[in-house]
């Protein structure tokens, strides 16, 4: 039921208009195995690991997922995950499809995970998906700001969430220090939204 709605809602392409399952059901959408994919340059790579034991078993980092249950990864995302994706824009959709929906599924089921690894080497790993709350205790804090230097006096500033204020907050609190670069590299990579004023007391430090 929740499905046939998720895939109907998911037609209006519009990423803030969503079906969620009740509370009762997380344990059937939304345990995965305790790591994150991303697609990168149309490759479905592992970004990151957080359990040990996955890593013992040849899963890093860097990885390319080239299978999900001995289907190739594209031909499973495409019927499993893609058509239950709200989303406003294709890059978008590819995030939700590839990093956050791609190895959700039933908790009670071991996904087998086809992977190449950086030498060409293919191997298959059974694994078995744990819920979010387990998920959340191995991830590492991520701060909501963070200010780095590289070569060539470039500010890299990383702004990982516009939940709350403390992206913004921090960022202005070392803007004096950053208005000496010669050049800001502005990260939202692992910034998974929340409301756009954040952004704006970024950007009034730029521009009126």
């Amino acid at each position: 039921y929740y499905r046939v709605l998720m895939r109907s809602v998911a037609q209006l392409k519009d990423g803030h208009t969503n079906v969620y399952p009740a509370d009762q059901l997380s344990a059937e959408f939304f345990a995965q195995p305790a790591l994150r994919t991303r697609l990168i340059e149309d490759k479905v790579v592992v970004l990151q690991v957080y359990d040990e034991a996955l890593k013992a078993q040849g899963i890093t980092p860097g990885t390319e997922v080239i299978s999900l249950n001995n289907i190739p990864v594209k031909d499973y995302a495409e019927k499993n995950i893609r058509p239950y994706q709200s989303a406003s824009t294709p890059h978008d959709l590819d995030v939700r499809t590839y990093e956050y929906g791609l190895l959700r599924g039933p908790l009670s089921e071991t996904l087998v995970i086809g992977l190449r690894d950086a030498k060409g080497k293919r191997f298959s790993v059974p694994v078995k998906r744990v819920d979010f709350d387990a998920i959340r205790k191995m991830m590492p804090s991520n701060p909501p700001f963070r200010l780095t230097w590289l070569k060539g006096n470039i500010a890299h500033v990383e702004l990982n969430t516009f939940g709350n204020d403390e992206a913004a907050v921090q960022y202005i609190k070392h803007f004096p220090e950053i208005s000496k670069a010669d050049a800001i590299i502005f990260d939202v990579r692992n910034n998974g939204g929340g409301n756009g004023s954040v952004g704006f007391k970024g950007l009034s430090t730029l521009t009126d």
